[in-house]
Order: C-alpha cells, then sequence, then structure tokens
C-alpha cells in the first residue's frame, strides 16, 4: 500500500539523518499513522516497524551521549526507549539509565531504590555487573562501605579489590 511505501521511505531516509531529526522526523509520521491510517490493513505492522527503528535510533544517540559523558542526555533517551515498551530494549535501557545515572553522580532515592530490583532480574550479565561495581564505588565514595559490600556479596562476590577498600574503610 501507499502508507506501506511511504514508511519505508521514512525509515530508510531516517538512517542518513542525524540522530535528532531521524527521531523527530519517524515519531511525527508515526503520529500520522496513528491519525490517518487506523483503518488500513498494514496499521499494526507499520506502527511496529516505525516504533522499532525509532527505538533503535534513539539506543544509539543515548550511547553517543553517554560516550561523551553527557549524562542527561543520554538518561532522557533510555527513559524515552523505555516509554515504547519494546520488550528487547526495556530491560536494558532501565540498566543503561540507572549507570548513567551513577556516572554522573546524581542518584536519589528514588533512582536507588531501583537499583536492587533491577539487578535481581538478572538478565544482561554485563550490563547488572557494570552498575553493580559503579554502584559499589558511589556508595564507597559516600561513605556507606556497609552497603557496598552487601553489593559486593551478592552481585560481585570475585571482586576482592573493591572488598578489601570495604575491610579498610571499617
Amino acid at each position: 500500500t501507499l502508507w506501506d511505501n511511504y514508511a519505508q521511505a521514512i525509515i530508510k531516509k531516517s538512517s542518513s539523518q542525524p540522530k535528532d531529526k531521524a527521531i523527530t522526523s519517524l515519531s511525527v509520521f508515526r503520529e500520522q499513522v496513528y491519525k490517518y491510517s487506523a483503518a488500513t490493513s498494514s496499521y499494526q505492522d507499520i506502527v511496529n516497524s516505525l516504533t522499532n527503528q525509532l527505538v533503535k535510533t534513539r539506543w544509539t544517540y543515548a550511547l553517543e551521549f553517554e560516550e561523551d559523558y553527557q549524562f542527561d542526555n543520554a538518561i532522557a533517551q533510555y527513559e524515552a526507549i523505555k516509554k515504547e515498551n519494546v520488550s528487547s530494549y526495556f530491560t536494558r535501557a532501565t540498566l543503561r539509565s540507572l549507570i548513567s545515572s551513577v556516572k554522573s553522580g546524581t542518584l536519589n532515592k528514588d533512582i536507588e531504590d531501583q537499583i536492587i530490583p533491577i539487578l535481581d532480574t538478572r538478565s544482561f550479565e554485563p550490563l547488572h555487573e557494570d552498575l553493580a561495581y559503579r554502584y559499589s564505588i558511589y556508595l564507597l565514595k559516600h561513605t556507606r562501605p556497609s552497603e557496598a559490600e552487601a553489593i559486593l556479596k551478592k552481585y560481585l562476590p570475585d571482586e576482592s579489590n573493591l572488598f578489601s577498600i570495604c575491610n579498610n574503610i571499617f
């Protein structure tokens, strides 16, 4: 259909645009699809294709922000990814958002309350280990060695260097 062809053209065009423009383009077109093509037989396929491309674009954009130490922008992209409810990205985006929060040093109680439950899920092991390691260091920097030790014992039992720091602080 015409909608299918147009969607493919928008997706293809987005891959050659700067990420912020691609995100805007995909979002605007998806809104148009919601408004004007709900009656077409391929409506759900078009929406899914646009959403998947939007999530992939946001993901690479967030990683670029993270590499450039622009953690607030990275967190915003990861949070937007979570709102899209694409199951293959939801947990990873949650983990990366928390890692970025720890990297930026801007943790608050709400963010800290999310860390242990997500560490308990045990999917995406390298990201869990990264979060546990960084969070332990954060706790040590903020003179909370007993909490850091508990994290290390549960999630990084082989991390001897941080264990020794915890023991030396006591």
